[in-house]
């Protein structure tokens, strides 16, 4: 009986194994930030506020007026590049992110990269 007993909790025990959620995943941390893109954290976090990306901020700064033409010109060109490249805009939001919310210990992307949400996982 007791084999019996025994074979009957261990197969009870086998069958409540949890499958892997198909939308489970481990999130990179850059420049120690989670990074969230078009996802959301599986656990709780505080919404600590926005980081604005502005293209034209950034590109008065690049073609300011003390500036000769040419630097003004590279200026130019050069912040065009780095909005339309992944990682370097990610890179600036990042670090923008944690200058403005020092602690934040994660981010969410979502949409055009325009606006980026500071997190606190708790």
């Amino acid at each position: 009986m007791k084999p019996l007993l025994y074979i009957l909790v261990l197969s009870l025990l086998c069958s409540c194994e949890q499958t892997p959620s198909q939308n489970a995943a481990n999130v990179s941390q850059i420049n120690g930030l989670y990074v969230f893109i078009e996802s959301q954290p599986q656990s709780s976090y505080d919404f600590l506020g926005e980081v604005a990306n502005d293209f034209g901020d950034q590109m008065k700064e690049a073609t300011d007026k003390n500036k000769k033409f040419g630097e003004r010109l590279l200026g130019a060109l050069s912040t065009t590049v780095e909005n339309v490249d992944f990682g370097s805009k990610l890179e600036m939001m990042i670090e923008k992110a944690k200058k403005e919310y020092p602690t934040a210990n994660g981010i969410i992307i979502e949409g055009k990269m325009n606006k980026i949400k500071a997190i606190f996982l708790k």
